[in-house]
């Protein structure tokens, strides 16, 4: 293999107190961190970077939004929740945008169209996050972003409020009819959850609950109220 050609396989980590930089890099890395952080971290996830380049050729980036894949997000998930772990932070929020109904609006549209417009909500929904957030979207119809250490307990609520007004506000000015919104739901993870799947488990089950929602809004889920919410349906 020639020497370029190795550089394409060597994972990318920007690591630095200075998020404004995110705009002005001259390749996407593949992860963007803020300082501080801890190096037995650091060092186990680009193990795991090391290894997904290794073992897929699949773009981490989405070919229409150019967000980043699930499968991607999903691999940022397993370091959030080993840095739970290790730091004894409380928390960290995943947030979903879920745009109902999306398949009503994949049959009116066509691909050409849907492709367009999926590309600039997602210019809006990157607008209304920071840069060095990992955004994700779903071929299922929903956005996904995650956060974590906040200072403030009132902070993911007001992140989902301004992420939900800011894609219905997008959504009513092109004027897409058929009752089309964007449900944001919110689940807070800690260190309950035994691996990443759960929580995609989770963000997969309030989802249904908040396309049931009449009206477009945020809804916040801790671990332990979805368990109930997920027990009082089997009883």
């Amino acid at each position: 293999m020639r020497a370029d050609e190795r550089m394409k396989t060597i994972p990318v980590v920007v690591v630095t107190t200075y998020a404004y930089y995110a705009n002005s890099l001259p390749v996407k890395p593949d992860l963007f961190l803020l300082k501080p952080v801890d190096i037995h971290d650091l060092t186990s996830l680009i193990q795991k970077l090391q290894a997904t380049k290794d073992t897929t050729q699949d773009s981490p980036y989405d070919d229409v939004t150019h967000l980043h894949t699930v499968s991607y997000f999903s691999m940022r998930l397993v370091f959030a929740l080993e840095r739970v772990r290790r730091m004894e932070l409380e928390s960290f929020g995943v947030l979903f945008a879920d745009l109902h109904p999306f398949g009503e609006l994949q049959e009116k549209l066509s691909e050409d169209v849907l492709n367009a417009l999926l590309r600039k909500m997602a210019d809006q929904f990157r607008s209304l996050l920071r840069p060095t957030d990992t955004m994700a979207w779903s071929r299922d119809g929903y956005f996904l972003t995650m956060f974590e250490e906040f200072p403030d307990e009132n902070i993911p609520s007001v992140i989902a409020n301004r992420v939900g007004k800011g894609l219905n506000e997008f959504l009513k000015h092109h004027e897409l009819g058929d009752g089309l919104r964007a449900q944001v739901g919110l689940v807070m993870c800690n260190d309950d959850y035994d691996n990443v799947q759960e929580i995609l488990d989770d963000v997969n089950f309030t989802r249904t609950l908040v396309r049931k929602e009449q009206k477009a809004g945020h809804w916040i889920y801790t671990c332990e109220e979805i368990k109930k919410l997920r027990d009082s349906q089997n009883p």
